[in-house]
């Protein structure tokens, strides 16, 4: 059954570089191998992972929706600047105006596979058409994978304990 993520337990998170981002997944992945980590959200760690590092390899490859729902397009300009700045709210479907399904991989896996694509982000410009913003700058496409990220990572708790 899922849950209803708008009401679910979150950590407040926020990521203003790449690098903050990576202090935090050294965190999660310590909790991991200590048996620490929890979550609250529909993903698994690992899902949520693998969900971030694929919504990079769609900017880097084109793979992104040709087109969205209008009242999707719509709603996702008139907050272009407030998601950019202050981040995405819980219970959103995404740009297709659905929940995406994540392979449950192992989380090792996962993590490098976001890690790797962290690193591309650093290395090539991304700078897109998004089908929800408009378009996007490579800076304006790191800040949104940074809010994406404080998005699902923020169901994820490395302080919990079992």
């Amino acid at each position: 059954m899922a849950i209803d993520t708008r009401k679910a337990e979150r950590r407040p998170l926020r990521f203003d570089t790449l690098d903050d981002l990576d202090r935090e997944l050294d965190r999660i992945e310590a909790s991991h191998n200590a048996g620490t980590l929890t979550h609250t959200g529909n993903y698994t760690p690992s899902q949520a992972m693998h969900h971030l590092a694929r919504w990079i390899v769609r900017y880097e490859t084109g793979d992104l929706p040709k087109r969205v729902p209008l009242p999707v397009k719509a709603f996702g300009r008139v907050f272009k600047g407030r998601f950019l700045n202050k981040g995405f709210p819980a219970g959103l479907p995404g740009p297709e105006g659905k929940t995406q399904s994540e392979p449950d991989n192992p989380f090792e896996e996962s993590i490098a596979f976001l890690r790797e694509k962290n690193q591309v982000l650093r290395t090539k410009d991304l700078g897109h058409r998004n089908p929800m913003f408009g378009r996007l700058g490579h800076e304006q496409a790191v800040k949104i994978h940074l809010r994406h990220c404080e998005l699902h990572l923020s169901f994820l708790n490395p302080d919990a304990g079992p």
